[in-house]
């Protein structure tokens, strides 16, 4: 992983990958730095009508997530989102993100926490941060919320799905795509007494 032999500047086989952090080329001395890349994901509520016993607040929600088509984790199940672009807050990433996967402008997002990550891709590992929010609940059935989602790139989404995620034995129970989903999950279902 991450093995970029040639260096981007003087074209020599002389790249090493150093403390899992960045490339050094021994000919030139440049340094490349693998930063952290910055991602968003978004935690939309889908209200039940019918109260639930066993959650954290009385309530009952279900959560829409978008179903992977390609990889990492192509199958898996992931909260809508995605990288942010250079020039881009990420606020505004999470709500294009968010328009782009489903066809759903949030009205207003807060938000919830963020959490590390690793994403393969092209056999290179990037780590990321993942920056989480959620959208206030959708007062809808979660049937006509899914007729209604559409994405932009043909592979990327194949299905949309809600799960209910009431208390930490339904969100363990989930096929997530990423950790940090879970982390944000979980943070948010601490936090639901004072969100809705």
């Amino acid at each position: 992983m991450n093995n970029l032999p040639f260096c981007p500047k003087c074209g020599r086989k002389s790249l090493q990958y150093l403390n899992n952090q960045y490339w050094k080329c021994s000919q030139c001395g440049l340094k490349l730095y693998n930063n952290i890349a910055a991602a968003t994901g978004i935690i939309i509520p889908i209200e039940n009508k019918t109260s639930s016993k066993d959650s954290v607040d009385g309530k009952s929600y279900n959560v829409l997530f978008v179903k992977r088509g390609r990889n990492p984790r192509k199958g898996y199940y992931a909260l809508p989102g995605g990288f942010v672009d250079p020039d881009e807050s990420a606020e505004n990433a999470c709500i294009r993100e968010c328009e782009e996967e489903t066809g759903y402008t949030p009205e207003d997002i807060h938000f919830v926490c963020t959490a590390p990550n690793i994403y393969e891709y092209a056999d290179i590992t990037y780590k990321t941060c993942d920056i989480f929010f959620k959208t206030t609940s959708i007062d809808n059935t979660s049937n006509s919320v899914l007729s209604t989602l559409t994405h932009t790139e043909e592979d990327e989404i194949t299905a949309y799905k809600t799960f209910p995620c009431n208390n930490l034995q339904e969100l363990n129970a989930i096929p997530l795509a990423f950790s940090s989903a879970t982390v944000a999950l979980s943070t948010w279902l601490k936090g639901r007494k004072d969100s809705f």
